[in-house]
């Protein structure tokens, strides 16, 4: 495509690359990347021009470029946009322009850096800025970044690559831009739905309020009060902070980055490959090397890469594995694990070569004849370490996958590397399970075995189908690829999925399956064993199939050693929780006024729940299940003694019957009690009124006592009653004020924490009822019973809370002070307002997943008015005491959100909940 380049003089190429990127900058449709990459080929082919060389001509020509660009749109962008403005008003209003320019000015300079590698985008970031006035400062640093950058990743991709490169850089760029058109296209809709739904007279209030030669003006205020150097020297400052402070918190990962780049630059292996110079055999390790009497080579050959990809995948790995381990352990700790484990990963691997080598063993003889070069050991002594510090159960799950991935290639592939991979994690595994053997035995949890299991059946799955595909040559033999057979190994990968799904999940059916698998690979690993006793030989063909059948072997003896953790049926009914400890609602009934509980305890009274009874059937858990979770309501009604065994019980049996445990709107006590690594997060609050003392004066009490005064000029009265007892009149009325409220939901009436008239029908439930003289009922409130033990109620929790459309406004603050002050005179200790769901205070320290709570909270809003039913309860100047939900870690997050949904929403369509979800941001 570019053959004419080869006739051009060297020093002209480097100027033509820099003018073509630096027209196609400015805006002119001009092949700028295709050129670099032509350039780049020659320079590999040996036409005398180094290849960083082109790569520093090209950033310097976009820079130079997107400037220019950026000057013009700053001198000529300004009337354009008033052209628009005059010609197209509806599309180009000064509203819209302006903040199109705020925009610009908060991310800007992502645009300016990423646009570089986007088609067709470069094109147009330098004027854009410009026009936009963005402060010329900011746009130079994310405008050199850029160009470097995109500069040197082409040069890199070319140099490595060759001629695949172009191919491979164009294709990303048109996804890029696929990509950001889609972006673009979301972010249009959003912004003309949000814009549709502004008041009208506002946007035409501030249409007029503007004169277009006002444009943009906070802009170039920002550009006039820091001019020139300012600008660039605050924006350098800014970019450099965090390499500064990474560098300060990192010392030994920084300086090790630093000289493992320097080494790569001085020796060129940076851009080519460290195989095909002259000095490689004099700084690589190997026995070759050794036997050379070259001892320094295990130190030199740490400190290079073999190529460009290795150096920019090194790096990577050093600055996130090195950067963490640093943060948390220090640079001593650090250079400590990373010089040991590279250490023992290239001297090991030579000794293992050198002894083996003796045997006669082919691949190990082919080993001993190969040099090698890398830090990757250190890295993987890092990484190793960084596993076994992590808390369950991550530390199982990435500690597996660490295993399986090196002990894998060691089997099937075995070059040095993965051999200088294997034996760090090894041994820092093999010290792990010696002090965990110490400390708790080998013994495993039913969680623990599925996720063994698991992944040694993905493990295998993925080695067969790098053998059907890929030719290898490893330590088990060669295997040839076998293309042809793709349809029978995409048949393999899928039952390997689904029974590994099945092992996860516990099911007995999958566990058969996989164990049937096994036995069938334990017949195949005897015929092959007759056919070596019988020919005395191992054929070439039959190598893979010995080593997977071999495998499988550890594979069946874990599976049967392990039986019991996989119980669970396929049909959910077969899977009960409770068992022969199941209890009935008489029974929780009983129980409950005997042991006392929670402020929420008395909802484990309503439909739906189950119920786990301890082993004294003295105690029990309420519970519910949905989309495979089983939700633990409220704290357990047991005695205090027995409260921990009961959490665990619970926790055991669900993972047995193939349930997600969790406890929802516990208090302190169960996070106390829950099994070790379990997590929590806050998800309501209790808003509790102390009664005794309890009385109406001073100022924070003033709507409260305005809302009573106005209620007896009104002629409302409070009746404390049951609504079992009262007559039809009444119950008709809280039936339709209630229903007129859930109407205007377009949504069924809430469950799980949120009761309704049919829980109020209870006869333990109090009612409070707001009535005027005719007879109408303005407003109602329930109250749940809160047992102290011993059958004594010491505190009353408020449910139900309607009013009626139309009737006395401040009833519900009347309602609640006048049941509250009832109560007070009956005796009890306190009256708890319940928690709204995801609201809160915010006097604890919110956490990441606090705030998406939160987020949840602010869409559910419009609907249910969580935040504002909480603000409402501030009036009676609660305190405040937390409520959790429980759960075992972040991975049961997303189903135990489905199951709440369903929980909370047990009779709603999707239908339903997705046409509310539209409607709750109107």
């Amino acid at each position: 495509m570019f053959d004419w380049l080869i006739a051009v003089p060297p020093l002209l190429v480097v100027l033509l690359v820099a003018s073509v990127v630096t027209l196609e900058s400015l805006g002119l449709p001009l092949p700028g990347e295709s050129v670099l990459i032509a350039a780049v080929l020659m320079s590999i082919a040996g036409t005398g021009v180094d290849p960083w060389l082109l790569g520093a001509a090209a950033a310097a020509g976009a820079i130079i470029g997107d400037s220019i660009g950026y000057y013009i749109g700053k001198r000529w962008g300004s009337r354009l946009l008033r052209y628009l403005s005059q010609r197209f008003p509806k599309y180009f209003s000064v509203t819209r322009i302006n903040a199109a320019a705020g925009l610009m000015q908060k991310w800007g300079a992502y645009a300016v850096f990423f646009g570089r590698f986007v088609a067709i985008l470069r094109v147009f970031a330098g004027p854009l800025a410009g026009t936009m006035a963005m402060p010329y400062g900011r746009f130079l640093l994310a405008n050199a970044l850029g160009g470097i950058a995109w500069a040197a990743a082409v040069t890199s991709i070319t140099a490595a690559l060759g001629k695949s490169a172009l191919a491979i850089i164009h294709a990303s760029g048109w996804a890029a831009l696929a990509i950001g058109g889609v972006l673009i296209l979301v972010i249009a809709t959003v912004v003309i739905y949000r814009a549709r739904r502004r008041p009208v007279d506002a946007a035409a209030g501030s249409e007029t309020e503007q004169e277009l030669d006002l444009l943009i003006p906070a802009a170039q205020d920002a550009q006039a009060s820091a001019p020139g150097g300012d600008a660039v020297r605050d924006a350098l400052a800014a970019a450099l902070k965090p390499i500064v402070a990474f560098g300060r918190r990192a010392p030994f990962t920084s300086l090790l980055v630093i000289v493992i780049l320097a080494v790569g630059i001085v020796s060129g292996a940076m851009w080519h490959l460290a195989r095909e110079q002259a000095w490689f055999s004099n700084i690589a390790f190997g026995l070759p090397s050794i036997e050379a009497g070259l001892w320094w080579t295990p130190l030199t050959g740490s400190l290079i890469g073999a190529g460009t990809w290795h150096y920019a995948i090194i790096i990577v790995q050093l600055l996130i594995v090195g950067g963490v381990f640093e943060f948390r352990f220090g640079w001593k700790r650090t250079a400590l694990v990373f010089v040991a484990g590279q250490a023992l990963a290239v001297l090991g691997t030579l000794a293992i070569v050198a002894v083996l080598a003796r045997t006669g063993w082919e691949w190990a003889q082919r080993l001993a004849g190969d040099l090698d070069v890398g830090a990757s050991g250190g890295l993987y002594a890092l990484a190793a370490g960084l596993v076994w510090v992590l808390r369950p159960p991550w530390r199982l799950r990435l500690g597996l996958t660490l295993g399986a991935l090196v002990s894998l290639r060691l089997l099937y592939v075995g070059d040095l590397a993965d051999i200088e991979h294997f034996l760090p994690v090894a041994v820092i595994f093999t010290i792990y399970a010696v002090q965990r053997h110490r400390e708790t035995g080998f013994a495993t949890s039913t969680r623990e075995d599925r996720l063994i299991a698991f992944t040694a059946l993905i493990g295998l799955g993925a080695a067969q189908v790098v053998a059907a595909l890929f030719s290898l040559d490893g330590p088990l033999g060669t295997s040839t690829a076998e293309t042809e057979t793709w349809i029978g190994v995409a048949l393999d990968v899928v039952v390997i999925l689904l029974v590994a799904n099945g092992i996860r999940r516990g099911q007995r059916f999958a566990w058969i399956v996989a164990l049937a698998l096994g036995i069938f690979n334990l017949l195949e690993l005897l015929v092959i064993g007759v056919l070596v006793f019988v020919t005395g030989s191992l054929d070439d063909g039959l190598t893979m199939n010995f080593a997977g059948s071999l495998l499988w072997v550890l594979v069946v003896a874990f599976l049967i050693v392990a039986r019991r953790s996989f119980g669970v049926r396929l049909r959910p009914s077969k899977n009960s929780i409770s068992g022969e400890r199941s209890g009935t609602l008489e029974e929780a009934r009983e129980i409950l006024p005997r042991v006392g509980g929670s402020s929420v305890s008395w909802m484990t009274m309503w439909p739906r729940n189950n119920y786990l009874l301890n082993a004294e059937k003295s105690g029990y858990v309420a519970y519910q299940e949905y989309s495979g979770v089983a939700l633990a309501l409220g704290d357990p009604v047991v005695p205090a003694d027995d409260l921990k065994q009961l959490v665990h019980d619970f926790a055991s049996r669900a993972e047995l019957a193939g349930q997600t445990p969790a406890f929802f709107s516990a208090t302190k006590a169960t996070v106390d009690a829950a099994p070790k690594g379990w997590l929590r997060v806050q998800v309501a609050e209790d808003t509790i009124i102390d009664l005794p003392g309890l009385e109406l004066k001073g100022k924070p009490w003033q709507p409260v006592r305005s809302a009573v005064n106005r209620a007896e000029r009104e002629g409302i009265r409070f009746k404390m009653t049951t609504l079992a007892e009262e007559p039809w009149a009444v119950l008709a009325q809280v039936r339709a004020i209630s229903e007129d409220w859930v109407g205007d939901k377009g949504l069924p009436e809430m469950g799980f924490t949120l009761g309704g008239v049919d829980e109020a029908l209870d006869p333990a439930v109090r009612l409070g009822l707001a009535i005027d003289d005719d007879g109408s009922v303005h407003g109602v409130t329930s109250w749940l019973p809160v047992y102290s033990g011993n059958g004594e109620i010491r505190g009353w929790t408020l449910d139900l809370m309607r009013r009626r459309d139309g009737g006395f406004k401040a009833v519900m603050e009347f309602l609640i002070i006048s049941s509250a002050l009832a109560f007070r005179d009956e005796g009890a200790a306190f009256a708890s307002l319940s928690g709204a769901p995801l609201a809160g205070s915010g006097e604890e320290e919110a956490t990441a997943l606090d705030q998406v709570l939160g987020r949840v909270s602010e869409l559910l809003e419009p609907l249910y008015g969580f935040s504002s039913l909480h603000n409402f309860k501030m009036k009676f100047n609660p305190r405040f005491e937390p409520m959790y939900l429980l759960y075992r870690d972040e991975a049961d997050l997303p189903r135990i959100g489905l199951g709440l949904t369903r929980a909370y929403l047990p009779t709603a369509t999707t239908g339903q909940i997705i046409r509310a979800g539209l409607s709750g941001g109107k």
